[in-house]
This record gives C-alpha cells, sequence and structure tokens, in this order.
C-alpha cells in the first residue's frame, strides 16, 4: 500500500518573498519545505508535492493548479 504524505502547513501568498524568509529560518531544522509558484517547473514542483513537506508556500493559481492535476498530491 502506498504511503501517503501529508504537509503540516500551507501559506498561499501572492509572491515568493516568504520563500527566502522560510529557507533561512529552517536552515537548521529538518522540516521540508516547497514552493509552488507561475512560472516554475511544474515537474520538479510536483516531485517535491508528491514526496511530502512539512512548510508549503504556494502561489494562488499554481497552488490551484497542483491540486487539481498533480497525482498524489493531496489537499494539507
Amino acid at each position: 500500500m502506498e504511503k501517503t504524505r501529508y504537509g503540516k502547513l500551507k501559506l498561499v501568498v501572492p509572491n515568493r518573498l516568504t520563500h527566502g524568509v522560510a529557507k533561512d529560518l529552517l536552515k537548521y531544522h529538518t522540516q521540508t519545505f516547497g514552493l509552488v509558484m507561475d512560472g516554475a517547473a511544474r515537474t520538479g514542483e510536483a516531485e517535491c508535492l508528491v514526496k511530502g513537506v512539512n512548510l508549503l508556500i504556494a502561489t494562488p493559481g499554481r497552488h490551484h493548479d497542483h491540486l487539481q492535476n498533480t497525482k498524489g498530491f493531496i489537499y494539507l
């Protein structure tokens, strides 16, 4: 049976600035995080989402796109 991974926190923000802040704050922690945004490589984002992250930072449009089209990505 395939293990489903769920995130712990999701931030839907209009730009990627929050990702830089999270990256700095979490660099000494074991928590995983990901960024999904318009204009980025969708395939790499999908792999990250299916693998699972503890913190997801997403732009609204790309988040909706992955919810609709990425198999294995489950709403946080």
